[in-house]
């Protein structure tokens, strides 16, 4: 697990040093440097496989290819040898970036269909005068870049980039705008103009000889169920799932230094330490617990652990220590999304790197098996939408609004209202909505632009939910998490937390066979009357403990609605231009969620995490 950075044009002194200097927590291990012409590539190590002889930039011993990788190839073995009886002759020992070179000489731009991992790479081909980007299918791994004057600059993090004197930071609006919509800036935009990010699932080339560059999707979450139902799909698609899921824990499991789970005690990370402990003699968990009782997931975390036999680490975070750490957290994320469970995310990988270098998390479980509270609701608020006439809608709205806010994790009262504000959209963007930190009315206000449209501001959702050929609601919304929320918020927060504090995250779940065997199970055994993630909580019996695989799901937030109001968390609003009116929505909001009238926490967290960026 690394950092890459880089540029094409004439070398500026200093600069590549610069941009690979704000990058030394992904890789503190080793610096390496290419400057060779046009091409200026660096790379910071953290020494996961072939500690000895996997440094990069990597080049071929004949200088035609070179490459700069952030990430990990779980079948680098297979694909090694497929290559040596191919003719090709390795220099490592065991290097999976090397695979990748010769991969790219035998295969070319065929070559990620055939990888198994997670990665975001640059390869310059000498020969073919040109630079080759890819960025894993979901979008584990970053990659920044932007295009000026005929040169690419690139990066793993927005930071670096703009260590680079070509580079200038410009907020662009309307990515603003869907900051406070999604609650993170969905790829390819930025949130700043004339920078992008490569999206997951893409590549890119730049041609060294013309300036030019292309950029094009090489694969895409496809939902294509089985056309025949066994007779216990149960039990034969519950035993399939159960073998995929521990064939690809025990490929994450491979690895020159040592490795623990995170543990939070829901079921996704509860499934990935019932398989390790198959792989390995002993294995270590972790986990984080709050104070306050209904945020607290830790004493089902120590319930599993104690069931499965981990030797198991937990840490607390206090309000008093969420106050001092929250600045500092949020001062290096590089770029702002309103999820407020990266403090936790931040404490339990900074606790697990004290005693591993690698560790096994369950994201993706609830995007490819339906866990998310939108499928549940999503038959009523369909029929609300049908039904109600929009006078009468407003009137609801009006009322439900009135409802106190509530202390609790999750309160009635705050599902009532995010249920009603999103089910006035137009359904393709219920699932944003329901989830958003701000309503479309409420973002207009906000930016005193009463001419922006629903469809301009969530033209990705609609994108996403329009690309889904299947006629059932649980697939289209599934295409929606897949595609955006996967890529842009749960996996850029563990990429974060885990990268700050030196420790490389590895998803199981992501695997092509578990995801690829995901893709093909009909809605209605991934949600099933009212039961989220069905079968895989049934191919799981066997493993778990029932009162953990059939409990409520809880998420892993902090009480960041009481660290509000008891002024724990606080800022000066910074505004959107200093303009009074979004100032004065700040502070109506602010009073509101302190009087306990609404609960506006994820729009004040995504004020706060837009505040300590700015800064």
């Amino acid at each position: 697990m690394c950092g890459i950075a880089g540029y094409t044009g004439n070398e500026i002194t200093g600069v590549l040093a610069e941009m690979s200097g704000t990058l030394v927590h992904r890789g503190p291990d080793a610096l390496g440097a290419y400057n060779q012409g046009r091409i200026h590539l660096a790379h910071r190590r953290l020494s996961i496989i072939d500690l000895a002889q996997g440094a990069q930039p990597m080049q071929t011993p004949d200088g035609d290819l070179c490459i700069i990788f952030n990430g990990e190839i779980y079948n680098h073995q297979t694909l090694r040898k497929e290559l040596e009886d191919l003719g090709h002759k390795f220099q490592t020992d065991h290097s999976d970036t090397e695979v990748l070179l010769y991969a790219w000489r035998e295969w070319g731009e065929k070559l990620v269909a055939r990888l198994n991992g997670m990665w975001a790479f640059c390869i310059y081909d000498k020969q073919a005068s040109k630079l080759f980007f890819s960025r894993d299918r979901y979008g584990q791994k970053p990659l920044y870049y932007s295009i000026i004057d005929g040169e690419i600059i690139f990066a793993s993090e927005l930071t670096a980039l703009r260590r680079h004197p070509g580079i200038k930071a410009e907020t662009d609006i309307l990515s603003l705008k869907k900051y406070f919509a999604y609650a993170f800036v969905p790829a390819p935009r930025t949130i700043f103009k004339n920078i992008s990010k490569l999206p997951a699932a893409h590549n890119m080339i730049f041609d060294l000889t013309t300036s030019e560059h292309k950029i094009w999707r090489y694969w895409d979450y496809v939902i294509e169920p089985f056309t025949s139902i066994p007779k216990n799909p149960e039990l034969e698609w519950g035993e399939e799932l159960r073998t995929r899921l521990s064939e690809a824990v025990k490929l994450r499991m491979i690895s020159d230094v040592e490795l623990g789970v995170l543990l939070s005690g829901g079921i996704d990370s509860s499934c990935i330490a019932a398989f390790a402990v198959r792989h390995a003699r002993e294995v270590k968990t972790f986990s984080i617990g709050f104070d306050e009782d209904t945020y607290d997931e830790s004493p089902y975390a120590r319930q599993v652990s104690e069931y499965l036999g981990t030797t198991h680490y937990e840490s607390r975070l206090s309000r008093e220590e969420a106050r001092k750490l929250s600045p500092e957290i949020l001062k290096q994320v590089d770029e702002p999304f309103a999820d407020d469970s990266l403090i936790p995310t931040w404490m339990v990988c900074r606790e697990a790197r004290k005693k591993v270098t690698v560790a096994l998390g369950g994201d993706g479980g609830d995007e490819l098996f339906c866990g998310y509270l939108p499928f549940k609701v999503w038959k009523w608020a369909r029929r609300y939408n049908i039904y109600l006439p929009r006078p009468v809608h407003r009137v609801v709205e009006h009322f439900i609004n009135k409802l106190s806010s509530s202390r609790k994790y999750m309160s009635t009262p705050m599902k009532l209202k995010r249920f009603f504000r999103a089910s006035g959209y137009n359904m393709k963007v219920w699932v944003p909505a329901i989830m958003a930190p701000l309503g479309f009315s409420d973002i207009c206000d906000l930016f005193s632009d009463q001419s922006l449209t629903l469809d301009e501001l969530y033209s990705e959702a609609i994108e996403a939910w329009d690309d889904c050929a299947s006629e059932y609601p649980a697939d289209r919304m599934t295409q929606y998490y897949i595609r955006l929320y996967l890529q842009n918020e749960i996996l850029t927060k563990g990429d974060r937390a885990s990268m700050l504090n030196s420790l490389e995250l590895r998803c199981p779940f992501l695997d092509v066979n578990v995801a690829d065997f995901a893709r093909r199970i009909p809605a209605n055994y991934r949600y099933r009357q009212g039961q989220t993630k069905y079968l895989l909580k049934k191919s799981l019996e066997p493993l778990l403990p029932s009162d953990i695989l059939y409990r409520g799901k809880q998420g892993f937030s902090p009480p960041t609605a009481e660290w509000f109001r008891n002024k724990e968390l606080s800022f000066t609003f910074s505004g959107r231009d200093a303009t009074i009116d979004s100032k004065d929505f700040f502070s109506k909001m602010s009073a509101q969620h302190n009087s306990y009238e609404c609960d506006h926490t994820r729009y004040l967290w995504s004020e706060y995490m837009l505040d300590n960026f700015q800064r």
